[in-house]
């Protein structure tokens, strides 16, 4: 967040994703989509941390949905553990929202079993923490 101040980061991340959307979308830039699911994420977890939850949901399904596409069409198989973690935090406000139903357990159990092997084949830290966190977080529902 900017310093702190997750309102003013919101504003600035809509500056972000104003540009980005432009340059992508429009002018075809697409180099530039996995700076625009940052922006999204950065968006979705400043709204997160606001607790406009619902906002942050939509904003990680934009995320989400230009990842899938670059890892499942343009085979960008490095992006795997990015759209394994945003599918982590949407289910994290998912399951606050009350709203974790049977398909959105399989979906979250999905991206944990992809980010916990990514871990395990790279033998990355910051992916092995990651899926700590993941773990702690949302215990129950990959239990479940």
């Amino acid at each position: 967040s900017y310093l702190g101040d997750l309102r003013g980061a919101v504003v600035l991340y809509d500056r972000c994703i104003t540009i980005y959307e432009r340059l992508v979308e429009q002018e075809g830039r697409s180099e530039l989509a996995n700076d625009l699911t940052k922006a999204y994420m950065n968006k979705a977890n400043a709204f997160s941390a606001l607790g406009d939850l619902r906002a942050a949901v939509g904003l990680y399904d934009r995320c989400i949905a230009i990842l899938q596409r670059m890892v499942e069409q343009e085979g960008r198989s490095e992006l795997v553990s990015h759209l394994a973690w945003a599918e982590l935090l949407r289910a994290e406000d998912i399951l606050q929202l009350d709203a974790m139903n049977s398909v959105e357990r399989g979906r979250t159990k999905a991206a944990f079993d992809i980010l916990t092997r990514e871990a395990q084949r790279t033998g990355r830290d910051d992916l092995r923490r990651v899926v700590s966190q993941a773990s702690a977080m949302l215990g129950t529902v990959l239990q479940g």
